[in-house]
């Protein structure tokens, strides 16, 4: 994503230049959302997993980015509403009477610990679903899954 505003920024032109960048950057975002997941799904390797992305989601665009938007989000308010009692309490540990340095350190990097932990999981597990909704609309996804379950003798209905 960070591609044509830093080209814009190599080239020696002001920063305000590179704002202009932003909507090619938001779509070239957009349309490697799904990269990582396709990587760990597909086995491939970093530029057939970017073209699959681009073609996955390609039809799909808006709904991507308003899903992908929506997960960042959520995990961005989830992380924050985790983090806060942690903080808290660390500030109430600052009282000099309880002498709580260390264990301001410690709520402290627990609640950052636990918020970075949903923010980094959060949208991936949203993208990986993501990813499974574009297969399933695109490639017909959930004949071939119905196949392999039944072939497997799951979910039989005896």
């Amino acid at each position: 994503m960070a591609g044509p505003g830093a080209a814009v920024l190599a080239a020696g032109l002001p920063p305000l230049v590179a704002a202009a960048t932003l909507p090619a950057a938001l779509g070239l975002g957009v349309l490697c959302a799904l990269a990582p997941t396709v990587a760990a799904c597909e086995g491939l390797g970093p530029l057939g997993a970017l073209r699959r992305s681009a073609r996955l989601v390609r039809g799909a665009w808006w709904r991507t980015l308003g899903l992908t938007a929506l997960a960042a989000a959520l995990a961005l308010a989830a992380a924050y509403a985790v983090q806060l009692p942690f903080a808290f309490a660390g500030a109430l540990s600052l009282i000099p009477a309880l002498d709580g340095g260390f264990v301001h350190a410690v709520l402290t990097a627990l609640g950052a610990m636990v918020a970075q932990t949903l923010l980094l999981c959060f949208p991936q597990l949203s993208a990986g679903l993501l990813y499974t909704d574009r297969r399933i609309r695109r490639e017909d996804l959930a004949a071939e899954l119905t196949g392999q379950s039944a072939q497997s003798g799951e979910f039989s209905s005896a």
